[in-house]
């Protein structure tokens, strides 16, 4: 079966749970079906042999330049392609009107799978419609998202999580933590993430910052962030003394085959995000078993009950410093949430059956040719 799978953003070039995800999917498909992906890739980045670059210059802008060149390829590959396999985030709706001229003028169906967890107002709402409306499925990666997609377009949507494989690391803490220049009493906070607006960070530091000074000292409590992103240079400047500096931590994008390491070191993971689908950063943490402070939102709420497999807070840094201060202070809760993260994500998420529903979806489609 010849598929065409388009993922604008696919890790490694960038990082992110959707572009992770698209990662594993695409390389899942390979022995499975005849493809070629189209996708942006980063400036240096080594060539995939099955990839299509749709990088473009700095004198057309993206969401014209881009849009023409899937266009164009469809229309050159259109005797090949049985079904195209659509990543949606929001984005301008140009980007998504390639597929709409595929399924009416080249009768090519296509399947959209949407990562965008901050459910926004489609403007013009018209053309949002069309391209999911025509979609032969209509994939959500969280219970929220795909309620609201349902009442919006009146049609069925899928729900299928975006699970990928994780990593455990069998070093101990203790031992993880002094080889990164820790010391085995450190107790270690995590966040991991792009340092953006949406993913909210800042807020996170706000209420670290807002600690009492002998409860961080008592505590040893130290704060990392695995990502990087616009707000990462103007929450450097806003920390302030040599001793603030000593327990906030910037690593940058920490590759996923890595990233394990960082979530055994870690005694809390703390989740601020504004908005989700289903995080893959979350499920990481509840996969290595560690208690979660996490925003109180949709599709957050929709992985982590509130006081049994973790604890959400609301909103701003006062009420998150708060739930940290408790968490940090009980030693017993840590234990029970992380247990029960890691029961939450052993009955709800498998890998195996991921792939086997896009399997399922895709095989709907009989050879066209």
């Amino acid at each position: 079966m010849n598929l065409l799978f388009v993922a604008l953003y696919m890790y490694p070039d960038y990082s992110g749970g959707a572009e992770i995800f698209n990662y594993f999917l695409a390389n899942w498909s390979k022995p499975r079906f005849k493809m070629k992906i189209l996708t942006v890739k980063a400036k240096g980045a080594k060539s995939d042999e099955d990839a299509i670059t749709l990088n473009c210059t700095k004198i057309i802008p993206n969401f014209i330049s881009i849009p023409l060149k899937i266009s164009h390829y469809i229309f050159k590959l259109r005797k090949e392609i049985d079904v195209i396999y659509v990543s949606y985030a929001f984005g301008h709706c140009f980007y998504w009107l390639p597929y709409v001229f595929a399924k009416v003028f080249l009768g090519i169906p296509y399947i959209v799978t949407s990562h965008d967890g901050s459910l926004r107002s489609w403007a013009p709402e018209p053309l949002y419609k069309a391209f999911f409306r025509l979609a032969s499925s209509v994939i959500a990666v969280s219970e929220p998202m795909r309620q609201e997609y349902a009442k919006r377009l009146n049609r069925q949507i899928e729900l299928i999580y975006p699970v990928v494989p994780f990593q455990k690391c069998f070093q101990s803490p203790q031992e993880l933590k002094t080889q990164n220049g820790f010391i085995s009493v450190d107790m270690i906070l995590l966040c991991v993430g792009d340092m953006n607006s949406i993913k909210r960070p800042d807020v996170l530091l706000e209420a670290f910052m807002a600690l009492p000074s002998d409860f961080v000292l008592t505590k040893n409590l130290h704060l990392i962030f695995a990502g990087e992103g616009p707000l990462c240079e103007l929450m450097q400047s806003k920390i302030t003394g040599v001793a603030w500096r000593q327990r906030v931590h910037f690593l940058g994008v920490i590759p996923h085959e890595k990233i394990s390491m960082y979530f055994k070191m870690a005694d809390i993971y703390i989740h601020p995000s504004q908005f989700e689908g289903t995080s893959l950063a979350l499920m990481e943490a509840m996969f290595n078993g560690l208690p979660i402070i996490a925003n109180n939102t949709p599709g957050i709420r929709a992985m982590i009950d509130d006081k049994i497999t973790g604890i959400l807070f609301e909103g701003g840094a006062v009420d998150l410093k708060e739930k940290i201060i408790a968490l940090a202070s009980d030693e017993t809760l840590r234990r029970s949430l992380g247990i029960c993260a890691e029961n939450n994500f052993l009955k709800r998420f498998s890998t195996f059956e991921i792939a086997s529903q896009y399997f399922d979806i895709i095989e709907r489609f009989q050879e066209r040719r």
